[in-house]
């Protein structure tokens, strides 16, 4: 797995394991391998590598993570059978950044792990297709926060933000994740598949996620693209 000096690695949450949804890795290439852990943090994947690279000399990485240091809090509080998912979640080493003072720490302290490295960001997607959300709002500073790091440490970043939020326009979009966390095991087991994926967010009125979170084809193939760009500039 951890094997040849032109592979990229792509580390993740869920958006980037593709379950629910369509992973945006499975239209890179053969070079790109997909590490996306469902309810990942950025305290979490800062675990994850610096064990994975005791043994292995990854050079290449795509990151994508900081949605779940927003999400899982806000999930917490969503209604009380989300409460109990999240604190499974949270058990398991998954652990969101407090506030936005600690995960600009937090991600500086992944940002210092990786260095040296050829590393590609991805910003934090839009949570729920409404761009004037409170959560979006919040999506907005922690984005700010990792513009800055990326500009700090040299790192090209992908703002596959501003592109979701050229698509949603001023959509008042009111979709969002079921208040019942079974729903969304469902659609890790059903919606998985480009042509799903599509039908389930037209059903739904949605257009670049599945659930206002997880990408379907349309958005999975644009970050794709966006990444390509960014690996392949000069």
């Amino acid at each position: 797995m951890y094997s040849g000096e032109k592979m990229y690695y792509c580390f993740g949450d869920s958006i980037t394991e593709g379950k629910p949804g369509v992973s945006y890795v499975k239209y890179l290439g053969k070079i790109f391998y997909n590490l996306g852990r469902g309810g990942d943090t950025v305290i979490n994947l800062t675990s994850r590598l610096k064990k994975i690279m005791l043994n292995h000399p990854i050079e290449r990485l795509v990151i994508q993570i900081g949605t779940n240091d927003i999400l899982l809090p806000f999930l917490f509080n969503y209604s009380p059978a989300w409460q109990k998912t999240i604190k499974k979640i949270i058990s398991t080493g998954r652990i969101p950044s407090k506030n936005k003072e600690k995960f600009e720490k937090n991600y500086n302290t992944l940002l210092e792990l990786l260095n040296g490295r050829k590393v590609i960001i991805v910003n934090i997607p839009c949570i729920g297709e409404n761009k004037n959300s409170k959560l979006n709002k919040k999506v907005d500073e922690y984005n700010a926060i990792i513009k800055k790091l990326c500009e700090e440490h040299s790192l090209k970043l992908v703002d596959f933000n501003s592109w979701q939020k050229s698509q949603i326009k001023n959509r008042n979009n009111k979709y969002f994740i079921s208040k019942n966390p079974f729903k969304m095991i469902l659609d890790s087991f059903f919606v998985r598949t480009p042509h799903i994926s599509i039908s389930v967010s037209k059903k739904r009125n949605l257009i670049t996620t599945i659930d206002g979170v997880h990408l379907n084809d349309f958005g999975a193939k644009k970050l794709a693209e966006l990444v390509k760009e960014k690996i392949y500039a000069n």
